[in-house]
């Protein structure tokens, strides 16, 4: 055999001699080698994953006692802040009709009864338009021969097809008892619950005129859907007899009743001293979104599609000048019937009171007197009896809240000694990878769990994080003299080890 040949067959091989007597098999021999070359690397890896496991393990009790921490000593938590008075001089007050008043009582209460009676509620300033804003759905009759022609009425949402006839003049359009367009609306449409009319159908100046009443708001005309009559009273399809506060300002000009101009395609106001421009391309909602979300402006602006009209609402209630509005570029309030001069239309007023006898006015409905806090919710009638007012300590509020603690601090504890006290078994240490390769996940779960089990046991840290918290729960209060066995809290005996 040549020596190339003997080479190339001990190559594919695999290293495997499998012709002398002994049987040696190199492959596995290579493979025990190099297992035990790794075992000062697979010792290395073991104590990193102990340290891995451990360092979970002191995060896992400073994230509990941070959150212990966080849960009684934070001052931002007031209900259950235990250093504040507030956790301990807790009162109720109870009102004996909450119909027209209801009551909270703050740590500076005092136990004992007040008397109230409501003389008026707080108001806020009112703007609201003079008027509906929309312009009415109208048009110019051309042709009285509208026999078999039809028109498109959506009125809230409910759609119907009227077919029209041949009429003699506006006034036979209008009022024909057999045909005429109040008597088809009636019927498509129905009465009002009070009989009357949901469309009414008139005539202005020549024009005939659709409008709602009696519930019934928004009114759209289309053209119909076969022979389009529409067209030959003179209205645009699509008319409507409310405007979109979707809209941009440059379309709703043309649809408001009292138009809107601008000044280089923007109106400008204050309201309140806060400043506005909006340009023609921004929508109503834009504008009232702005308007509702400044804090300087302090109003609400709203469109209420029932009646037609904007109203402007103060959040400061009480008496007082909150409504103060501004023009300074185009017409924007006039277009949406709001006096920009004297825009109030109805005035805020004061919440008057009598408590214990003593008139009290504030500018708000919730105010606080003699630490008890009142919200006032109706006003009385001059008949009507005072109400009463009882303010008691509520001594189960503070166990609770003590108890609480209490009982944290006890799962601390315990979280604590089960800890310390776990015992170690050696003999379950981290796996390997190629030891995990060979088992399946819930077998590696097991293993780890129980490799884990103990690791802190007798730990120094713990030890005397542990013992600093008995100390300070059993030590006297600096300048006080006195502990919580002094009040009633302590521990049984030195096996419950601190709680």
């Amino acid at each position: 055999m040549r020596e190339g040949d003997f080479v190339s067959n001990i190559i594919n091989s695999n290293f495997r001699i499998t012709g002398l007597a002994s049987g040696l098999d190199t492959e596995q021999m290579v493979k025990d080698l190099m297992t035990a070359e790794r075992i000062p690397l697979t010792k290395i890896e073991q104590q990193k994953q102990l340290a891995e496991w451990r360092q979970e393990m002191y995060r896992g009790f400073t994230n509990s006692l941070r959150s212990f921490k966080e849960q009684f000593f934070d001052v931002t938590k007031k209900s259950s802040y235990l250093l504040s008075e507030n956790s301990f001089k807790v009162f109720s007050a109870i009102s004996d009709s909450d119909e027209f008043v209801t009551a909270k009582a703050t740590t500076s209460a005092l136990e004992g009864n007040h008397t109230v009676k409501v003389i008026q509620l707080a108001t806020a300033d009112t703007a609201i338009s003079n008027k509906a804003v929309s312009k009415a759905i109208s048009g110019t009759v051309s042709e009285f021969n509208l026999s078999g022609k039809t028109i498109n009425v959506t009125l809230d949402g409910v759609t119907r097809n009227i077919e029209l006839s041949d009429y003699e003049n506006l006034t036979d359009l209008i009022g024909n008892e057999g045909n005429g367009l109040q008597k088809l609306v009636d019927d498509a449409f129905g009465l009002a619950h009070n009989g009357g009319k949901k469309i009414t159908v008139s005539e202005s100046g020549g024009d005939i005129v659709f409008s709602t009443a009696n519930g019934a708001s928004n009114l759209t005309l289309k053209s119909g859907l076969e022979r389009d009559g529409l067209a030959m009273l003179g209205i645009t399809s699509g008319a409507t007899n409310r405007i979109s506060t979707s809209s941009k300002l440059g379309d709703l000009a043309g649809k408001l009743d009292m138009g809107m101009t601008f000044e280089s395609g923007k109106v400008s106001f204050s309201i309140n001293d806060e400043s506005f421009t909006f340009s023609e391309s921004d929508t109503m909602a834009k504008v009232m979104d702005t308007i509702n979300n400044s804090s300087k402006a302090n109003v609400n602006i709203r469109y209420n599609e029932i009646s037609d009209t904007f109203s402007i609402t103060a959040k400061q209630i009480g008496a007082g000048d909150n409504i103060r509005i501004t023009e300074t570029a185009g017409t924007f309030f006039a277009g949406i019937g709001i006096d920009s001069t004297n825009p109030v239309t109805s005035q805020g007023i004061d919440a008057v009171a009598e408590i214990d006898g003593e008139t009290v006015t504030r500018n708000t409905n919730t105010f606080t007197v003699n630490g008890v806090e009142y919200t006032l919710k109706k006003a009385h009638a001059a008949e009507d009896p005072d109400d009463t007012i009882t303010v008691t300590q509520n001594v189960d509020a503070v166990f609770d809240s003590i108890k609480l603690f209490v009982d944290e601090y006890n799962k601390l504890v315990d979280k604590f000694s089960e800890t310390i006290s776990e015992k170690y078994d050696r003999s379950y240490v981290p796996l390997s990878k190629e030891q995990k390769e060979e088992m399946t996940e819930e077998e590696v779960e097991k293993w780890e769990k129980q490799a884990k089990t103990g690791l802190l046991r007798n730990d120094s840290i713990l030890s005397k994080v542990q013992s600093d918290m008995r100390m300070a729960l059993i030590e006297s209060v600096e300048g006080i003299g006195i502990n919580l066995s002094a009040i009633g809290i302590s521990s049984k005996s030195y096996l419950d080890k601190g709680k």
